[in-house]
């Protein structure tokens, strides 16, 4: 770097995000230490995926990073647009809508209400009722951890960032037809590591020993991969990355599965090489 350039600093980034268009997931590790070309960088203890969940008007997520190994995160950075239903659908214009910016450690926020004469576009809001029937409102909801104050956030939300991670979901336009929050319902299983390449851990979210509950490992197309039995230790069981045949499993995202019907959960697996 030369003239304008003496003050640059270089940086490392890697993204580890959703194969498929819809381009729903992505975490992401930026190695912020000085170095000099060339140089040689390792990034490792990403944050997992959040797992965005719609209790009528409140929005909430679980963990995204394992305490001890990589940094909590301090904001969540969300956005409410408009998206086709099918990615690439040039007849529906994506549009940006909202921005909300509330403290991670929430683990969640509240869909906020605009009262009337509030500020905003002359044209009023979007009502999709009244757009294309091939499109859709999108929550992509942004756990990272920048450091300073919600003025800090608002002028460089992205400055001292080194962990990010980014799930997009579709919106339920009737918050009455989200799962009631009155009613307890079993955690989602969680997999440590994930992002892997090697054995996983499965934590199956009931708190109960014994293989009391089908547990199924599938591929993005539905098929059957493995079921697992066995081996479970306080609700928690071993995974080495193997279908039912023995062979290793090709890169990709695979989904994990627990109990039946209405009990059923579910959480995603990402295999890399």
């Amino acid at each position: 770097p030369e003239d304008d350039l003496l003050d640059a600093e270089n940086f490392v980034v890697g993204v580890i995000s959703d194969s498929s268009a819809y381009l729903e997931h992505a975490t992401i590790r930026v190695d912020r230490t000085p170095f000099t070309l060339p140089a040689t960088r390792t990034l490792r203890d990403f944050y997992d995926p959040p797992d965005v969940v719609q209790d009528q008007v409140r929005f909430s997520w679980g963990p995204v990073h394992d305490p001890g190994t990589e940094p909590e995160p301090t904001w969540a950075l969300s956005m409410i647009r408009l998206a086709p239903i099918v990615p690439g659908d040039t007849t529906v214009v994506p549009q940006n809508l909202w921005n909300i910016i509330s403290p991670a450690d929430r683990e969640g926020f509240v869909l906020p209400s605009i009262p009337q004469g509030a500020p905003g576009p002359d044209a009023g809001l979007i009502d999709v009722g009244e757009t294309p029937e091939e499109d859709r409102l999108v929550l992509d909801v942004n756990l990272a951890n920048p450091s300073g104050t919600l003025a800090d956030i608002l002028i460089a939300p992205s400055r001292d960032v080194t962990h990010l991670s980014r799930r997009s979901a579709t919106l339920l336009l009737d918050p009455s037809a989200a799962p009631d929050p009155g009613i307890a319902h079993a955690p989602a299983p969680a997999v440590r590591p994930n992002p892997s390449r090697g054995e996983v851990t499965l934590t199956l979210g009931n708190g109960r020993a014994g293989a009391v509950e089908p547990v199924s490992i599938l591929d993005v197309t539905g098929r059957l991969v493995r079921e697992l039995s066995g081996g479970v230790q306080d609700g928690r069981l071993v995974w080495d990355g193997t279908d039912a045949r023995g062979r290793a499993v090709p890169p990709g995202i695979y989904l994990l599965v627990v109990g039946e019907g209405a009990e059923r959960r579910s959480t995603k697996i990402h295999r890399i090489r």
